[in-house]
């Protein structure tokens, strides 16, 4: 008896640590030399009619200031993971020349609906850009999450 109880009570740890990990927050950061790039969605695991929350940012964590020969532009790239179709891509311009420490630019997107399935999403340059003589290019690995 003292085992079905313990067996049942493990299930249900169980059961809430995989709902939980549902509702948790996912990101994904890269940094290259002084700059970062982040992308992030509210959860795991979203209704078919849910809104969905996407919020990149481009942040510089540098000493002084530097300015680009190029402003950074990104993209924020949707995917259907089933068929590798991209379903939404959503620019992420910077809209300065230059960057002074602890500064950052956020794109956040509110209204995403999707239908049914596993979507992975990336943000990356559109272009290299380039600052203090350091050639950049940077990208996400991918985040996953699912409409049900």
């Amino acid at each position: 008896m003292r085992s079905c109880i313990a067996l049942a009570v493990c299930c249900l740890l169980l059961l809430g640590c995989s709902s939980a990990s549902e509702q948790t927050p996912i990101q994904s950061t890269v940094e290259a030399n002084d700059f970062y790039l982040s992308l992030g969605v509210n959860k795991g695991s979203f209704q078919e009619n849910e809104d969905i929350r996407l919020r990149s940012s481009f942040g510089y964590s540098g000493e002084g200031e530097r300015r680009f020969d190029q402003s950074p532009s990104f993209l924020i790239t949707i995917k259907d993971d089933s068929n590798g179709e991209i379903v939404r891509f959503i620019d992420f311009d910077i809209p300065k020349e230059s960057m002074a420490k602890e500064d950052a630019y956020d794109k956040e997107v509110n209204d995403i609906r999707l239908a049914s399935g596993k979507y992975s999403a990336t943000v990356q340059t559109k272009t290299i850009f380039s600052a203090a003589s350091h050639a950049y290019s940077i990208s996400t690995t991918p985040i996953s999450f699912e409409i049900n």
